[in-house]
């Protein structure tokens, strides 16, 4: 924002805010714009998801989108460190975001501010209308069932977000807090198997939405719920290319299109999808 600090700039992820840098003079528009912003979303104490990043196109070309990651990464070292214990050392910190396969300019960008490139993620869209109605999971999924999320569902939810991505699931436990408060039910849904077994759980069907699964039955159980069941008749969702098995199944249902290819990208600690491919499946959201 030109001229001193105020409120997060607008474009910042809920609850979280972002950072905005200067430009010179000859790029500025009237006093008081905001020229430039990137959000910033927790999952732990030391990983964040980085994005969406916007620079007015009047002011590009000036190195702001630089010199705004690296206050992104200042910005989380510092809220990271103020929440360690008095005298701890936070370590460092984990940063990822995703970014468009075609969008080279932006690839160069986080190359060059210390990110590496880690998944290739398929954006497809599916449509319910296009959904065979004898559609089943693989092996039917025999005993599987799909149920709302309740709040004693939390914790065992989190540690298996945890093994399979290293990623706690903030907005899981704000909805869970929700649910606990208004008891107005919640769009998270979870999967159980004949034992009452959790076997995943997931928070929505599209870009914000977060899936994971100790198996593929348990993953296409929950998709196909979604697609269902969800409000929109046509979601567009995250899917990582590693998956193989789920890829094939997926384009072969509901007039599956892929519609766009992204790159997950960080900086710091990172757990490899494929490290934890066989404890189960992670479907990430936008910011990771």
């Amino acid at each position: 924002r030109r001229g001193g600090r105020g409120a997060p700039p607008a474009g910042a992820a809920e609850g979280e805010g972002g950072a905005a840098a200067a430009v010179p003079e000859a790029a500025l528009g009237s006093p008081g714009a905001v020229v430039c912003c990137a959000g910033i979303r927790r999952f732990g104490p030391r990983s964040f998801g980085v994005g969406p990043l916007a620079v007015n196109l009047c002011c590009q070309g000036h190195g702001l989108a630089a010199r705004l990651m690296r206050q992104v990464y200042e910005t989380c070292t510092e809220r990271a460190r103020m929440d360690c214990p008095e005298g701890g050392d936070p370590g460092p910190v984990s940063l990822r975001l995703l970014v468009n396969g075609w969008n080279i300019a932006a690839l160069g960008l986080y190359m060059k501010s210390g990110y590496t490139p880690r998944e290739f993620i398929a954006g497809v869209r599916w449509c319910r209308s296009e959904l065979a109605e004898d559609t089943v999971p693989a092996n039917g999924a025999p005993n599987l069932s799909v149920e709302p999320f309740e709040p004693d569902d939390l914790q065992d939810c989190l540690d298996l977000c945890s093994r399979l991505s290293g990623v706690r699931d903030l907005g899981l436990e704000a909805s869970a807090a929700a649910l606990i408060k208004t008891r107005t039910g919640s769009p998270v849904r979870v999967v159980r198997s004949g034992t009452g077994k959790l076997m995943g759980y997931g928070t929505g069907l599209g870009f914000q939405g977060r899936i994971c699964a100790v198996n593929l039955p348990a993953v296409q159980a929950l998709l196909l719920d979604f697609l269902q069941h969800g409000q929109d008749p046509e979601p567009t969702f995250l899917l990582p290319t590693i998956y193989g098995d789920l890829v094939d199944w997926v384009m072969a249902r509901a007039g599956a299109r892929i519609v766009t290819t992204l790159v997950v990208m960080s900086l710091g600690p990172y757990s490899p999808l494929a490290e934890a491919s066989h404890r189960g499946v992670y479907l990430p959201t936008v910011v990771g």
